[in-house]
């Protein structure tokens, strides 16, 4: 099930009692052509009024009735935001229990998590209580255009329907918004995020939001934190993965993990920062300064120095993930050049350490050495993961894909396309399939074997689409319109 695609979505906790809905969504709903039966389809602003399947009454399962509201804020352009004083009502989560985040609490978490353009807007009348007010602090950083002045809603109505005239124009015809107020945290989170530091003595700088508690929340139950993290790690999708664990950390908010009291829940917070920085990977959580995947980590790490002390406490500390995304995001931002090195010194410490399998962290490696220019090195490296994997299936099928995509960069493209196309026919998980079908389609939009990589390409992206691998469906577009433009000009 996929939420139509809206320009605005409208987001906003239903007063008490529970049915009773605040009187600006009818409003919104009346200027935007009447009832969901007369107007549900063609409305340019998502609202839950217009899915039967969101109906108090619809056998649908909470979880995947919020799956349904997410899709909504994914596919919007805008994100709006009505607020009044409620924070909503606790999630039951079918097989785990209840945790006391709400669906609106995973609206705004949703649009704070893709960084959407976003207009809050607390109604007058309200004062927001404290679960919610806290909550707007946590995710302050992530909506720097949020102004709490208390608003009418006829002036709410008003600014409603500029932006729906504003996003109902072809996209060339648009006002450019307001430039949103500069955040000065958001700043000091970018630096953390580039500084340097001793992989052997130090720990990440970056931290995942919400280290300093919260204590409008219960205390979080073990057993439900735990079956939660079970549930999100079995969940197919990426981004039904990242709700639950949201669930999870912010239950585990309520213990801050500097607090000794809480030293017991130590475990879940580190399990729960681990698949997070899994997730959110695929997500394409690479560059997000406070709850992206070196903010997990960072957070991770120093859950693990809690844990542990001496001098070999620098072992227990998750090289090889933050050695992958420290490459990743000196891929994909202008880092400085010192971030590749921090990423090379880490897997190099990964392999000292003898954490995990050690063709994961050389396979790393070798990527870093492909970034960095040492195609030697690399070639070399990716060989060896080849040998130490061979007889492993889909292992042994990636290390293939990643060896043969090295091979057509170095300009050995025959012998690089056969390894990658026997690569990939061993592979069976579905996020490393889309991975190592987008290098393929590369590797043949490389050779001139252009429809082919088109069709490779396309293919790719309906899996990632169904599995909510987001990271890889970007790079997928981009690609697509490159070829597509080549084969223009071959015309």
């Amino acid at each position: 099930m996929v939420a139509s695609l809206k320009p605005l979505f409208l987001s906003s906790c239903f007063q008490d009692p529970l049915g009773e809905k605040l009187g600006i969504r009818a409003r919104v709903q009346k200027v935007t052509g009447g009832d969901r039966d007369a107007a549900g389809s063609s409305r340019p602003v998502w609202m839950a009024e217009d899915f039967p399947e969101l109906d108090p009454t619809s056998p649908l399962p909470g979880i995947e009735k919020a799956q349904l509201c997410l899709d909504g804020v994914r596919a919007a352009e805008c994100f709006v935001a009505v607020l009044s004083h409620r924070h909503g009502w606790p999630v039951e989560v079918d097989g785990a229990g209840t945790v006391p985040s709400s669906f609106f609490e995973a609206e705004l978490f949703e649009a704070a998590l893709l960084e959407k353009p976003a207009f809050i807007f607390l109604l007058d009348g309200f004062d927001p209580i404290d679960r919610l007010s806290n909550l707007l602090k946590l995710l302050g950083p992530f909506f720097p255009g949020m102004d709490l002045t208390p608003l009418s809603e006829d002036e709410i109505l008003r600014r409603i329907s500029h932006l729906i005239a504003r996003y109902e124009r072809p996209r060339w015809m648009r006002l450019p918004l307001a430039a949103p107020r500069v955040v000065p945290l958001a700043k000091t989170l970018i630096d953390l995020r580039h500084r340097p530091y001793d992989v052997r003595s130090g720990l990440p700088p970056l931290r995942f939001v919400g280290r300093s508690g919260d204590a409008s929340l219960p205390i979080p139950d073990p057993a439900v934190v735990a079956a939660v993290i079970e549930k999100a790690r079995a969940s197919p999708k990426n981004q039904t993965r990242l709700m639950l664990l949201w669930f999870a950390i912010r239950a585990l908010m309520r213990a801050p993990i500097a607090d000794p009291a809480f030293a017991h829940l130590l475990p879940l917070w580190s399990d729960a920062f681990g698949a997070w920085a899994s997730a959110g990977a695929w997500y394409g959580l690479h560059a997000h300064i406070g709850m992206g995947c070196i903010a997990a980590l960072g957070s991770a790490a120093e859950v693990r120095a809690l844990q542990g002390s001496g001098p070999e406490a620098w072992r227990t500390l998750p090289h090889g993930p933050l050695a992958t995304e420290y490459y990743s995001l000196a891929r994909i931002t202008r880092s400085p050049p010192g971030i590749l090195d921090l990423a090379l010194q880490h897997v190099n410490a990964a392999i000292e350490a003898g954490a995990g399998v050690p063709s994961h962290a050389m396979a790393i490696r070798a990527s870093i050495y492909r970034e960095m220019g040492n195609m030697a090195a690399a070639l070399a490296e990716y060989e060896r993961v080849c040998d130490l994997r061979r007889g492993e299936g889909a292992g042994f099928g990636e290390a293939q894909n990643e060896y043969g995509f090295a091979l057509v960069l170095a300009g050995r493209t025959r012998e690089g396309l056969r390894l990658m196309e026997e690569g990939i026919a061993k592979e069976t998980r579905p996020d490393f399939r889309i991975r190592a079908t987008r290098k393929l389609a590369l590797g043949h939009a490389r050779s001139g074997h252009l429809i082919r990589a088109l069709d490779l390409a396309v293919m790719a992206h309906d899996t990632a689409v169904e599995v909510g691998a987001y990271d890889q469906i970007r790079g997928l577009e981009r690609m697509a319109k490159q070829i597509d433009r080549l084969r223009f000009w071959r015309l």
